[in-house]
């Protein structure tokens, strides 16, 4: 089966996506990923469009400039619709203390949703291959995960669709060469410092001396994975229903399962809180509590697991509790904050709407020109102040909150939009006169409050 068979075919089985709907490229430049554009530019049904995003790394100087101006001329040839992002990836990991190889990944995640959100696209495509998924096993192996980091790089996960993931990186190779394709060459994919590219150049070919075929030994195993680990998920999750009960769960239902079944119930636990970024310390701590029958667990976004009078719960944290605030650093994007979720959109106004700029969609909407500085989202703060806008008269927010009657216990978890000088706006509640959309306005912020 040709390579182009293999991924229609692969698409079609694993229900990735189906014609007609549009598919948003993350285009680096690289064989897999040219492949992938030019498979589904000649995508066998009717009714497919394609975009592509591009992410500027900041850490290639000249070559990546090269890069994006390669995307780009080829785009333009084929008339892709194309979105080039530039981030300094090498700040970004400094100052959040990452890798750059994870600070690289997060920087281009967040872009193609936001990308996605902005053309208006189905789904998000990467190029992740065979050969990738057998790096991405070595390496969670290495570092000693558990059955369910041998699962690997999933087909499909939200808007993202991996058409290629039947694939090795040679069969892609040798359809760019038989078709045609050109691609650059990411002269990083050769630094061995990084530990994808030590374990592609260094540890395959020293298994492969051992095992010609170990690379699909290796896909072999992560099947028989990842039907165990759904199996595993499957039990847990009864488990976990039966033990419901007034207040929470029995404690004694957990002590009942084995320790694989039982941490698994405590990991399904976690995952149904919004916003979950837990680790296996913290599941190893939460069974210790189930164990010893009486005892709280502090976990991250606030939250506590406890176990008190045979009954388990995941309680909301307390009033004085505040989420660390975040950076809105990409405009048309989603943001989680704690249990909400608020959707960030900048928009461009129209004629229309500047001969009627108080109308309903303008009216929880901030100008982009008046911001001073940075803006993020945060929790409320002692202090806090603003000028709602049509009011004349400015009041502390803590006032606001009770005006609006936000319960109390949600007001120092609420999201709000601030800037160097204070607060700008409560989404749904109200917006600063210092920002407020006039006539004179360009640009304006539309922030909408999707879960309460």
């Amino acid at each position: 089966m040709s390579l182009f068979d293999k991924a229609v075919a692969f698409t079609s089985e694993k229900g990735l996506f189906s014609a007609p709907c549009h598919v948003l490229v993350g285009l680096s430049g690289g064989a897999d990923s040219m492949a992938l554009l030019h498979l589904l530019l000649h995508w066998p049904a009717e009714g497919l469009r394609v975009s592509a995003v591009h992410i500027h790394h900041g850490l290639r100087e000249e070559t990546a400039d090269r890069d994006a101006d390669f995307v780009r001329e080829y785009c333009e040839a084929h008339q892709v619709p194309l979105t080039v992002i530039h981030e300094d990836v090498a700040q970004i990991a400094e100052d959040e203390q990452l890798t750059v190889e994870e600070a690289g990944r997060r920087v281009r995640y967040a872009h193609f949703e936001a990308v996605r959100r902005s053309v208006g696209a189905d789904y998000i495509a990467t190029a992740h291959t065979a050969s990738d998924q057998v790096e991405t096993m070595l390496m969670r192996m290495i570092r000693g995960c558990g059955l369910d980091g041998l699962v690997g790089i999933p087909a499909m996960r939200d808007c993202i669709r991996r058409p290629l993931l039947c694939c090795t990186r040679e069969e892609i190779e040798e359809y760019c060469k038989e078709n045609g394709i050109p691609f650059t060459e990411d002269e990083t994919n050769a630094d061995t410092r990084f530990t994808r590219n030590y374990i592609r150049h260094r540890v395959l070919p020293t298994l492969r001396d051992i095992n010609p075929a170990v690379d699909r030994a290796l896909l072999r195993m992560r099947e028989h994975v990842t039907e165990d680990a759904a199996y595993m998920d499957q039990v847990a999750q009864t488990a976990l229903d039966a033990a419901r009960c007034d207040g929470g769960y029995a404690n004694n239902a957990f002590m009942q399962q084995p320790s694989v079944i039982r941490r698994r119930m405590i990991r399904i636990l976690f995952s149904s809180v919004a916003n979950p970024n837990f680790e296996e310390i913290h599941i190893l701590t939460a069974e210790q509590a189930v164990l010893r029958g009486r005892m709280s667990v502090s976990l991250p976004n606030g939250l506590e697991f406890s176990v008190s009078q045979d009954v388990v719960c995941v309680r909301m944290p307390s009033e004085d509790w505040i989420p660390a605030p975040q950076l809105i650093d990409v405009f048309s994007a989603d943001i989680a904050f704690w249990k909400k979720t608020l959707r960030i959109e900048r928009c461009e106004k129209s004629d229309e709407e500047s001969a009627n700029v108080h109308n309903l969609l303008l009216q929880y909407a901030l100008d982009c020109d008046k911001i001073e500085g940075e803006l993020c989202v945060r929790g409320r703060l002692e202090g806090d102040y603003m000028h709602p806008s049509g009011r004349g008269v400015g009041k502390s927010l803590k006032k606001l909150m009770n005006e609006w009657r936000i319960p109390t216990y949600l007001r120092n978890s609420f999201p709000i939009l601030c800037d160097d000088c204070g607060v700008v706006l409560v989404p749904g509640y109200a917006v600063d006169e210092r920002v407020r959309v006039s006539e004179s306005t360009k640009h304006y912020l539309v922030c909408t409050l999707l879960d309460e």
